[in-house]
């Protein structure tokens, strides 16, 4: 076999493609390569004078292919092992100060709707309408969690004090600066959720 058919050479000629392909969309595009791009020809040289050597020193063909399985597991691996944790958006939900009533949140499938996440670790912010209402692309265990956690009261001046989400019928104490929640309804058809309801209220009018 040929060097530069050796399976080595071959992963070397994809990282030259990748990189040829990322070269030219960044330049019809006018935008400028990401700063790791120079690492596919660097990777690809590198693999294409193993192969080379490999090709020359007539080793057993076992000694060759781990060398090769190596090679490329071998930073795979690594990339993956130094790879930060995947952390999820964290959602957060705000009404009016003061508000009480029904907090709906409406679910859609219009993509216009879909939350645009700059990162995996963004805090995201969704606040209700004055009427108590918002429509969102989201997936309902994700808000359900959130408003259970996340669900805060905002002031004017741009501060924020958390809702007590509690389960219907639980005894709250009486305090009328504070303000409670809780599940009241959730519409479904055919298994899509349509809409969930919280109930909200100052905590001395919880009956």
């Amino acid at each position: 076999m040929k060097w530069y058919a050796y399976p080595l050479a071959l992963v070397a000629w994809l990282l030259v493609a990748i990189y040829a392909f990322i070269s030219t969309w960044n330049y019809v595009g006018s935008t400028p390569n990401p700063e790791w791009a120079w690492l596919l020809p660097t990777v690809a040289g590198a693999y294409l004078l193993v192969a080379f050597v490999l090709s020359k020193i007539k080793r057993a063909w076992e000694l060759e292919v781990v060398v090769q399985v190596a090679l490329v597991l071998g930073p795979l691996l690594w990339y993956l092992n130094e790879r930060p944790p995947y952390k999820p958006p964290v959602y957060v939900f705000l009404i009016e100060a003061g508000f009480e009533g029904d907090a709906k949140v409406i679910f859609t499938n219009d993509e216009a709707t879909k939350t645009k996440v700059r990162s995996a670790a963004d805090t995201l912010y969704f606040k209700f309408d004055g009427d108590g209402k918002i429509v969102l692309n989201e997936d309902f265990r994700t808000v359900r969690e959130a408003i259970e956690n996340r669900f805060y009261l905002l002031y004017p001046d741009l501060t924020r004090k958390k809702i007590a989400v509690v389960p219907e019928g639980t005894n709250v104490s009486p305090d009328s600066t504070s303000f409670v929640a809780y599940e009241d309804s959730v519409a479904s058809t055919k298994g899509k959720i349509e809409f969930i309801t919280w109930k909200v209220s100052r905590a001395d009018r919880v009956k």
